[in-house]
């Protein structure tokens, strides 16, 4: 355990050797229940980063309340330390309970805000830390933000930059499984519209979408005026000030998917062919990566090799394997000896467009023979691109009579695609 928080009493650890129960017969920590019952706690867990956070329950709650709150809080924390793993919890132990302290508040979201907690608490930085040891002043601010109170929350008062600009980035990520047979198992597109508001003033936006029908189970940020996207699909809002997550959103998938279990209506711009096989003392691997020519609407025209970037594959080995010899044409090839995970870096596809790893591996001789079965997952981003083809038709800006500068860009990403062997 890194870190404990209670609100309203103190709750025994022994709960935590419950859920560790409960976690030991999973095979991944993916697969772990999100809600636990027990005789007098529910207990609600997410994972990510590698870090579970649990979250004990006294009384009936909606779950998914609690769930989108620990997500929030890891956002902040991402927000305050760029990162969120073990080490830099334990670096920032005193920033992490102040923030948790104004997040919630007798067990009740309070403030979530990242705009607004920084006006409170002061992100960690050499500055800072020097003023605190030479003046013995605390980083957390004696009054509380200008627009706590207020009707806008979300906003201080009192904005003003000498050049007025607003970014918007469209951030989507396939999901996927790819079956042994090459048939889509399920797959899926989920988006985020990202903002970094820099404006000064009050001012109230009014953006209108090219596509608004491609927007599907969407969650919006309480700025935007929720009665009127319904109606009229248009997003109408007092931004906060900096960075804040406007809109998320699936993908209809009739944007994308022509035909049910089809591999190539995928919008996935590479392929990857991996073949596996396995004997008595061990086995071979041979896996193909390249750029598709055709399909799910990329072609050679629209994809350029050099705009697929950080492209990676990820090969999982069985626990008992000791040994591995793999060798590739292209990139870098990495094993961990610990969790027996092999990791191929190719960032970026040589103008030949087809690159190879080849290899074997073997068995510890005094272990049986393991009923494994790979699965393998792939890696990369595409720039300048999206599924869902999301942009503006129309930004319009009032109660202000300048005119911003705007701009917006798009990214497609993989979420967690996985191809079983």
């Amino acid at each position: 355990m890194l870190i404990e928080k209670h609100w309203r009493k103190v709750t025994s650890r022994q709960i935590v050797d419950i859920f560790l129960e409960e976690l030991n017969h999973c095979e991944h920590p993916v697969d772990m229940m999100p809600v636990i019952c027990t005789s007098s706690l529910y207990l609600i867990n997410i994972y990510r980063n590698k870090l579970f956070v649990l979250c004990a329950v006294a009384q009936e709650v909606s779950p998914l309340f609690v769930t989108e709150f620990m997500h929030r809080s890891l956002d902040v924390f991402a927000e305050y330390f760029n990162q969120v793993d073990e080490i830099t919890i334990k670096d920032n132990f005193s920033t992490v309970y102040q923030l948790l302290e104004e997040l919630c508040d007798n067990g009740f979201p309070l403030i979530t805000e990242s705009n607004s907690l920084k006006q409170m608490i002061s992100p960690p930085s050499i500055s800072n830390l020097i003023v605190s040891a030479v003046s013995g002043k605390s980083n957390v601010a004696d009054v509380l933000p200008d627009g706590t109170v207020s009707t806008i929350p979300w906003r201080r008062k009192g904005v003003h930059y000498h050049i007025n600009v607003i970014y918007f980035d469209v951030v989507e990520e396939l999901h996927c499984i790819i079956g042994k047979n090459g048939q889509v198992v399920s797959s899926k597109v989920v988006g985020e519209l990202v903002a970094q508001s820099k404006l000064s003033g009050m001012p109230d936006i009014l953006v209108t979408l090219n596509d608004p029908g491609v927007v599907q189970d969407y969650s919006l940020h309480p700025c935007i005026r929720f009665s009127r996207f319904e109606k009229e699909r248009v997003l109408s809002f007092v931004p906060p000030d900096g960075n804040f997550s406007l809109m998320k959103y699936s993908v209809d998938k009739s944007k994308y998917s022509t035909s049910k279990g089809n591999l190539s209506s995928l919008p996935i711009p590479i392929y990857c062919r991996p073949q596996v096989g396995f004997h008595e003392s061990g086995g071979t691997v041979q896996c193909v990566v390249g750029l598709k020519n055709s399909g799910g609407g990329f072609s050679s025209n629209e994809v350029a090799f050099e705009k697929v970037e950080n492209i990676s594959v990820v090969l999982p080995f069985p626990k008992s394997t000791r040994s591995t010899d793999l060798k590739s044409s292209y990139g870098l090839v990495t094993i961990d000896e610990a969790s027996k995970v092999c990791t191929w870096r190719i960032d970026k596809l040589p103008k030949d467009g087809t690159v190879t790893l080849n290899g074997s591996f073997s068995f510890a001789s005094d272990t049986p023979n393991p009923e494994f079965s790979m699965v393998l997952l792939l890696e990369f981003k595409v720039p300048n691109y999206s599924v869902s083809g999301l942009k503006f038709n129309s930004f319009a800006i009032m109660n202000e009579s300048y005119e911003p500068s705007r701009y917006l860009r798009s990214e497609l990403k993989s979420g967690s695609i996985q191809i079983r062997v």
